[in-house]
């Protein structure tokens, strides 16, 4: 998927704006009611906290990543959120190289990625990773 950097630039401005309505504690007791180990929580809190700057406007990228992981869950209802989250890190760490630093403690939380949920959540997170990709030259971690 190509992305103008403009298009990518309102499309992860719309990403931020559209998480702000979330909290951090509402999400983490969801994905332990999800069955989410207590690692798995933790990792997913300090992704959480990961901000980034591009041209010059910070972005909660690590909260974008975890609410789209949690939209991701909710689609695929039948893979446990272990699975999902540990596979959304793989994604979203190949496809999108400048993010895989702040992924890799997510990575481990599953060693069960099949082909088949690799398919479904490369497909799932392209956009996303389209837009780090247009962005990566911009992108300044806080």
């Amino acid at each position: 998927m190509q992305l103008a950097i403009p298009d990518a630039k309102m499309e992860i401005a719309v990403l931020n704006a559209q998480t702000a309505e979330f909290s951090k504690a509402g999400i983490l007791r969801q994905l332990e009611s999800k069955g989410l180990t207590e690692d798995g929580v933790s990792a997913v809190a300090e992704l959480w906290e990961h901000t980034q700057i591009i041209t010059g406007q910070t972005f909660d990228i690590g909260k974008i990543i975890v609410v789209e992981i949690l939209n991701f869950s909710r689609a695929n209802k039948n893979w446990p959120i272990d699975v999902l989250l540990g596979a959304a890190a793989t994604a979203l760490g190949s496809m999108a190289p400048c993010l895989h630093s702040i992924l890799v403690p997510i990575q481990s939380t599953s060693s069960r990625n099949s082909e088949a949920i690799m398919t479904i959540t490369e497909h799932f997170f392209s956009l996303l990773a389209a837009i780090f990709n247009v962005l990566e030259d911009e992108l300044v971690t806080e």
